[in-house]
């Protein structure tokens, strides 16, 4: 081939390679999206979205929301036919209107419409993509110049402000509704189904789905009608009535005496106010604003700004109620007033008896007393004198005047308990005690020495040995004393052992003596001969201890919540005491600490133990048990348990509270309430010795 032959193939070649590679699309800028349809044939769903909705005749209700599926559309009968444009924006897809396809943008084919509803469905399908069906519900109204046909029925009412009371219903007829007083007016929407008829509201012809003129409301009640004619000319009248509320509230709000607290205002329900005792009654005025209404005052009728008639008052609290009510049967409004009347002011001023004298002086804060009277005082009168507004005294629960003298009182030998309570009316009663203490009959009251010496045993602790000992610090010199009166003195103290090695000298709480007092143990304590802290100055006699003096320290002067359980224990102890009447038994009381908060029934548990007559020993038939109570004499520098005038003084000082004056920053009783406590003991234990062997 020659050269011209072979330069011309070349060149043809060359264009035809060319050509191919154009055709082909192959070049550097290679489309992202056309490579990924090469790897991945599926193609997406359109975007194809629906953007508006309109119609030749009407609005759509609501309006278009492409997120909305169902609309409503009311036309006139003159409209007999209808069209819709669809548009949408997107990518490819078909929008097909009653099964008949429509370009976007474009209006439909039109649709005839009969008289009632008809339905209109819009389907919308991206390429690719799932469909989205809109539902437009079209009302024709009927002709309103000639009667509905048989089959109009009213099948909704709605009203623009409110709320039928029943729920509608064609075949009920008659309905309430109640709307705020804001509510100057209101509109009716009749719905009917049916071909044709005609509606009227309050008169004026309404077309079915359509809204009707604005009807005025007067405040309280208004009716409105609403006639439905079928094409037979027979018609059914629904009946509204319907209440506009008033417009009244409370605006002010007095008293005749004491202040509101919280200060008045409109929106708040609730107060409270104080009123002297003196004030028996009040009044109250209530303001209001507004357009007519009633205001009740504990259920009486009161005009806004007048006074209520007068209201009694209790001492304490009185509840008053203002209820305010709009005219045309709006929401009442209930104000309530808390009144707090004080109690009258009654106080005690004097308390005098006819025999006696009051220990301490009387003072209308001091509410314990005592008093003694001689033998031969049978009876008392006490006269109580109160001052202040009103109120009343009794004396042993009956009614006494103030400054008058009681009834009798019969006293007893011994403790009477005399009681004055004085109540303030309305207030809190607020009791006196007196503890009149009547003197034995004249009697002999043996306090001398032994004839020979005896032999006594003393179970204690540290209070008692202070009490023993003759020098150091709190000594009373009892043992002293006792070698005096020709009582040999014994002891038991810690690590003292009963049988070997028992250390029963170191329990003696009030819950351990039922450990000592058995067959088991006394034998023991019998032939006791040991002494700590004092050195007899007398001779031994030989033989038994035959008093048994027995005490518990100073933490067992507390008694808690209840001395119940005090009581059984010394109960329990009789038993043995009686079978061992050989023996004179000396229960020491143990002594007041230098602050006891327990007192009262500390109190109460010691007068149980003393007293003869109606205590401890009541029912007990023999007299080898005694009782020296160690705390009264240490409770008070005028408490005393000692021989009197020949007669026994057990009286606790009417100041006591509690506190020990006996004390030197310890609980432990100092020298002076000791060497006290020896100097009223000492007649005493003669008289219980001298008792026990008949002398």
């Amino acid at each position: 081939m020659n050269s011209l032959k072979k330069a011309v193939l070349f060149t043809f070649v060359f264009i035809i390679i060319s050509l191919l590679i154009t055709s082909c699309g192959v070049n550097n800028n290679v489309d992202s999206t056309s490579v990924s349809n090469e790897t991945n044939p599926t193609t997406p769903a359109a975007n194809y979205v629906l953007t508006s909705l309109t119609l030749s005749s009407g609005s759509l209700s609501p309006a278009f929301l492409a997120t909305t599926p169902a609309y409503s559309v009311s036309v006139s009968n003159s409209v007999s036919s209808i069209t819709v444009t669809p548009t949408a924006s997107g990518s490819a897809g078909s929008i097909v209107v009653n099964g008949t396809a429509v370009t976007s943008g474009s209006p439909s084919g039109s649709t005839s419409l009969s008289v009632g509803t008809n339905t209109i469905n819009v389907v919308v399908t991206p390429t690719g993509g799932s469909s989205t069906t809109y539902t437009i519900s079209i009302t024709r109204q009927a002709d309103a110049s000639s009667p509905g046909s048989p089959d109009f029925v009213l099948s909704a009412v709605v009203l623009s402000s409110g709320s039928l009371n029943p729920a509608f219903d064609s075949s009920v007829a008659s309905y309430t509704a109640s709307v705020a007083n804001l509510v100057s007016s209101i509109t009716l929407t009749p719905t009917a189904v049916g071909s044709g008829g005609n509606i009227t509201v309050n008169g004026s012809s309404v077309s079915s789905g359509n809204v009707s003129g604005s009807i005025s409301l007067s405040v309280g009640t208004n009716t409105i009608t609403v006639v439905v004619t079928k094409a037979d000319s027979t018609s059914t009248t629904y009946t509204i009535t319907l209440t506009r509320v008033g417009s009244y509230s409370l605006s002010g709000l007095a008293i005749s005496s004491g202040t509101l607290s919280p200060v008045f205002e409109s929106g708040t329900t609730s107060y409270a106010a104080s009123i002297a005792y003196s004030v028996s009654s009040i009044t109250v005025t209530p303001t209001a604003n507004g357009s007519g209404g009633t205001i009740t005052v504990n259920g009486s009728a009161v005009s806004s700004g007048d006074t209520s008639s007068a209201i009694a008052q209790s001492v304490g609290s009185n509840t008053i109620t203002i209820v305010v009510t709009p005219s045309g049967g709006g929401t009442s409004t209930t104000y309530t007033v808390t009144l707090t009347r004080a109690a009258a002011s009654y106080s005690l001023t004097a308390l005098s008896l006819s025999s006696g004298t009051l220990s301490p002086s009387f003072s209308s804060g001091t509410t314990s007393y005592t008093a003694s009277v001689a033998n031969s005082a049978s009876s008392i009168t006490v006269t109580p004198t109160a001052a202040g507004d009103e109120g009343i005294v009794t004396v042993n629960g009956s009614s006494v005047s103030s400054g008058n003298a009681s009834n009798s009182i019969s006293l007893s030998v011994g403790a009477n308990t005399i009681t004055v309570v004085i109540t303030p009316t309305g207030g809190s009663a607020t009791t006196y005690t007196i503890i009149v203490t009547r003197a034995a009959a004249a009697q002999t009251i043996n306090t001398n020495p032994p004839a020979s010496t005896v032999r006594l045993v003393f179970i204690h602790h540290s209070s008692g040995g202070n009490w023993l000992k003759t020098s150091g610090d709190f000594y009373g010199a009892l043992g002293t004393a006792l070698n005096s009166n020709k009582y040999y003195v014994t002891e038991t103290d810690y690590d003292w052992d009963a049988e070997a090695n028992d250390n029963l000298g170191d329990t003696t709480d009030t819950t351990d003596w039922l450990s000592w007092f058995n067959d088991t143990k006394m034998p023991y304590v019998y032939s006791n001969s040991n002494h700590s802290y004092y050195s007899n100055t007398i001779s031994d006699p030989g033989g038994q201890n035959e008093i048994i003096m027995f005490k518990s320290c100073y933490p067992m002067s507390e008694v808690g919540g209840s001395i119940a359980d005090e009581k059984a224990i010394y109960n329990g102890l009789l038993t043995y005491f009686a079978a061992h009447t050989d023996k004179l038994f000396i229960l020491i009381i143990p002594p007041a600490p230098i602050t006891t908060s327990s007192y009262v029934l500390t109190k109460q548990l010691n007068d149980w133990l003393v007293d003869e007559s109606n205590g401890w020993l009541k029912n007990y038939s023999h007299n080898n048990v005694a009782v020296f109570d160690y705390y009264c004499v240490l409770s008070e520098t005028d408490s005393h348990h000692r021989v009197n005038g020949g007669a026994v003084q057990h009286s606790y000082s009417g100041s006591y509270d509690g506190t020990s004056p006996y004390h030197d920053g310890d609980d432990h009783p100092n020298s002076s309430g000791n060497q006290k406590a020896v100097t009223e003991f000492l007649p005493l234990l003669n008289y219980y010795y001298n008792s026990w062997k008949g002398l």
